[in-house]
This record gives C-alpha cells, sequence and structure tokens, in this order.
C-alpha cells in the first residue's frame, strides 16, 4: 500500500510539472562553476545545465550509528521501519525531528504505546513554544513517553529477543503525571504549577509522586525523591 501511494504520488508530481513546464534530468551532477552544472545521465551521456540560482535539495538518508544494532526487523531506521509489514506492539522512537514526530503521532493514533527519546531538552525548535507545550500536552494525555534531554547509551537484545534501550541517565521521568497525582498533590501543597508545566513539557521529575508510579501500586502513598531512601506518607490518615 505503501510502495503503491508513493508512486501515486511521484506521478502527480510529474504531471505537475510537466504542466507547469518544468524540466526534469534523471543524473548525477557536479558543479562546471556557480551557474553551471554536468549532468551525468543513467546512459553515460552528460548534459551541462545552467541557471541564475541553483537550490541544491538532494533529500537526506538517515544516520545509522555504528552502535546501534540495526537489524531491520527490531531496530530500524526510517526508511526501512516504513517498508515493515506489521504494526508493531510497542515502539520507541530515537529522535524528536520532523519525522520522528511523524511516526510517533501515527503509532500512537494506531493505540501503539510509543516511547519518544530526544537528547535534547527542546524538539520542533523553528515552533512557537506555546504550540510545542499545548502538543506536548496533547501527546501525553494519549499515552506518549516523552523523555527529553535523554541520550541512548545502547539497545540490547533481552533474554525474549526483543530489544531493550539503554538510557545514559538514572533519574525517574516526571512524565505523565495521572489526574489523581495532578489533584492530589496539588492540594496537599506538594505540587506547584510551575513544577507541573516542567514535569510535562521538559520531562522533569517534580519532588513528589504518588506510588501508583514507583515501588508499589497504591494512589494513597506519597513518595518523595530527594535523593536518599524514599520518604512515603500514607494520604489516607
Amino acid at each position: 500500500r505503501i510502495g503503491k501511494t508513493l508512486e501515486h504520488e511521484v506521478d502527480v508530481l510529474e504531471h505537475q510539472f510537466q504542466r507547469n513546464n518544468v524540466r526534469t534530468l534523471a543524473g548525477t551532477a557536479r558543479f562546471l562553476d556557480a551557474h553551471r552544472l554536468n549532468v551525468t545521465c543513467p546512459d553515460g551521456s552528460e548534459l551541462v545545465v545552467s541557471g541564475e540560482r541553483i537550490l541544491i535539495a538532494v533529500g537526506t538518508v538517515p544516520h545509522r550509528p555504528e552502535t546501534i544494532p540495526f537489524d531491520d526487523h527490531h531496530v530500524l531506521d526510517s526508511d526501512a521501519f516504513i517498508e515493515a509489514p506489521r504494526v508493531p506492539r510497542s515502539l520507541t522512537v530515537i529522535g524528536a525531528g520532523v519525522i520522528g514526530i511523524e511516526y510517533a503521532t501515527i503509532f500512537s493514533a494506531l493505540d501503539v504505546p510509543v516511547t519518544l527519546i530526544e537528547p535534547r531538552e527542546s524538539f520542533l525548535d523553528f515552533v512557537d513554544r506555546e504550540i510545542i507545550q499545548e502538543f506536548v500536552h496533547i501527546l501525553r494525555d494519549r499515552g506518549m513517553t516523552i523523555r527529553l534531554g535523554c541520550s541512548v547509551a545502547g539497545i540490547e537484545k533481552g533474554a525474549d529477543g526483543w530489544p531493550v534501550t539503554i538510557l545514559d541517565d538514572k533519574r525517574p521521568a516526571g512524565i505523565h503525571l495521572t489526574e489523581k497525582e495532578k489533584l492530589t498533590l496539588s492540594v496537599n501543597g506538594k505540587l506547584t504549577k510551575a513544577q507541573l508545566e516542567n514535569a510535562e513539557t521538559n520531562d522533569m521529575p517534580p519532588p513528589y509522586r504518588l506510588a501508583c508510579q514507583y515501588i508499589v501500586r497504591n494512589e494513597d502513598i506519597l513518595v518523595e525523591f530527594s535523593g536518599e531512601p524514599g520518604v512515603e506518607i500514607d494520604l489516607r490518615r
């Protein structure tokens, strides 16, 4: 289906080029000077084309670091992923660029559990920050896990053969506070508006979480993260 869609899009573009008198050439180009290109065509012939301005838009290919064990089955780049024959049961996307965000949102909409990892503290910096903050809230409301400021230390195969992404930080995530957490922590004076925004937008954990996130699953227990052993406070008292 993807191949047919791409083929159709290429046909549409070529038709648009013809209708607007845009000449297209297939081949490998090299500069002769600031205004002339030598194009080597697939049949070996050469052609010189010129222009007052020359736009270089050759496209990109995914970066494949040697430290990542790509197998084009469980660990894939964005080009190989589009040819995958099935929807994954879960997905980790490394890199919150335009393509990474595109894949993350598509599969999140398909109810696939998605984790998005970005080494920088922000993403899509060319977009207004208020829009990004709202976008992040929407993604997290859908259940997407977003880890900002985290680099990938490596990818290993677990005992079941599935890949496990190892991050270079050990801090607890501040992501996806439940509605009960937001209300309970705020009412008890344990969560300020600034801390909530920092947790949901910048993935910085607030000083307190409910134990539904860590240690035991009990939303009536408050856990403090202070670098020391956790302080548990029973909120039912």
